[in-house]
């Protein structure tokens, strides 16, 4: 599987490190003098590239004759520097970065700007969605257990006794960054803003500590990279996220558009006992979505899509879906 370090140029003048994978498989026609369809990868919450979309590209370059692109939102991993809030995730700017990563995409020279598909999981898998309804440059979509209501899924997964307190630390962030700015400080000497854990060991000392992605299977997927750690030699990850990012992921609702999607293919793929993007939620919006479209489900929770006893065939089903969507 071929790889190669790319920098995708944003729409807002910053640039966002990624890679794009050449298939593995021979050389075969496929129109546009044979130019390549390519998959969007959009990375996940708080995650980098080093941390799994690599294994999705190659699985998917591995089968199909199609090339993969892959990022890390701004902020995180490789994605970082002057004009990044370092690990935050506001869901209107990584909607636009993968906007962004499509027209990278579009404008390559291996590429068939006519056969893009997008593809994202969890909040951005919400995401995906939001993009598919708006930008028609996408020629299918896959969803995999989305976060699609994010004002009821902070409800769900926040403890009942932190909310009312995680106003007030709303508040109190939104000042702290604003009173900063009225007292003449410049850009570079605004206040560090609040943060919070992705995950805390829910059998540890932090167990009763506010945490974005709250309870044990959380902590499982994640508690692999709890230190930081260094994925594809470059980039770091390190459990936290800033608070602002909560606050404006429960005020995100992609199931709103997503009547918008069709006349786009739409896969979404859910785990039926998922309580970290609720699979009921996800299913109420696959429902709203038009034809085409088709829904797949894995046995277990919101982290069963990515490994497992379910892994191969969930896998299997979102290529063989491909594969149909662009003849290959």
């Amino acid at each position: 599987m071929p790889a190669t370090a790319i920098q995708i140029p944003t729409s807002d003048g910053r640039v966002l490190a990624g890679t794009l994978y050449t298939p593995s498989l021979a050389p075969a026609p496929y129109g546009n003098e044979h130019k390549l369809p390519a998959l969007v990868l959009a990375p996940t919450f708080t995650a980098i590239q080093g941390m799994g979309l690599q294994n999705w590209a190659s699985h998917f370059t591995h089968h199909l004759w199609m090339a993969v692109v892959t990022f890390d939102a701004r902020g995180f991993g490789a994605s970082q520097g002057p004009g990044f809030v370092t690990h935050e995730a506001l869901p209107t700017a990584q909607v636009a970065d993968i906007q962004d990563a499509i027209t990278y995409a579009a404008a390559h020279p291996l590429i068939d700007p006519s056969k893009i598909a997008l593809w994202g999981s969890g909040l951005s898998g919400g995401h995906v969605l939001h993009v598919a309804a708006i930008d028609k440059r996408i020629r299918a979509v896959i969803s995999q257990a989305p976060l699609v209501n994010g004002w009821e899924t902070i409800s769900r997964r926040v403890r009942y006794d932190h909310l009312p307190d995680l106003e007030v630390r709303f508040a109190a962030d939104r000042l702290n960054r604003c009173t900063a700015v009225l007292g003449g400080a410049d850009a570079t000497a605004l206040p560090s803003p609040a943060m919070v854990p992705v995950v805390t060991d829910p059998a540890g000392p932090a167990k009763d500590e506010l945490c974005a992605l709250p309870g044990a299977d959380s902590f499982a997927h994640f508690g692999r990279f709890v230190n930081p750690i260094t994925a594809e030699g470059t980039a770091v990850w390190a459990n936290e996220v800033t608070l602002r990012s909560l606050e404006a992921i429960r005020g995100y609702m992609p199931a709103t558009l997503v009547d918008k999607i069709s006349p786009t293919p739409l896969l979404m793929v859910l785990a039926r006992e998922d309580r970290v993007c609720p699979a009921d939620l996800a299913l109420a919006t696959y429902e709203k979505a038009l034809q085409p479209k088709e829904v797949r489900f894995v046995a277990g929770g919101h982290y069963s899509v990515y490994g497992g006893e379910q892994l191969e065939g969930n896998v299997e089903g979102q290529i063989a879906w491909l594969r149909t969507v662009f003849g290959l």
